[in-house]
């Protein structure tokens, strides 16, 4: 069986494709502190990976945001292929390092639903939920979709 080449890859940022050591929910809990919430440790962990307008919105009732729900909901990448005119959830590929990110992938009804493991969570919690793939990195993309990467130059 051959599938159709991917059109769009959609990565999570923090934890997936640049490791922040987990310096985002460090801001988030702080900003939260800021404004007149105390957050526990376990109420910043349960916003690993949802859209932190969200976060934000529960810990503070604020609002903000492109779409009105986000992960675990598709709409995020929904409105990533509507503005690259990508039609088909077959042509795309979705990567990250929290089950959020996996269950917006498996809701997408993407192609490729990635567990990548250089962020937040390990393989045990990743490979709990819905998933076609578990990388170590987002540096094993290339491999998986059968494309060369580029080489680096040192010099």
């Amino acid at each position: 069986m051959t599938t159709a080449p991917t059109q769009l890859v959609v990565l999570d940022m923090a934890g997936t494709t640049i490791d922040e050591g987990l310096q985002v929910y460090r801001v988030l809990a702080e900003t939260a502190i800021a404004h007149g919430a105390s957050p526990s440790e376990a109420d910043i962990a349960r916003w690993h990976g949802a859209a932190k307008h969200e976060a934000l919105r529960a810990l503070l009732t604020t609002r903000g945001g492109d779409v009105t729900t986000g992960r675990p909901a598709p709409y995020m990448i929904f409105h990533a292929m509507e503005a690259l005119a990508v039609t088909d959830v077959a042509r795309v590929l979705v990567a990250g390092d929290t089950p959020r990110d996996l269950q917006d992938g498996i809701n997408s009804g993407a192609a490729y639903v990635v567990g990548v493991l250089s962020g937040a969570s390990d393989a045990d919690e990743l490979g709990a939920h819905h998933h076609t793939h578990l990388l170590s990195s987002v540096a094993e993309l290339p491999a998986l979709l059968g494309v060369r990467s580029a080489a680096v130059s040192t010099s």
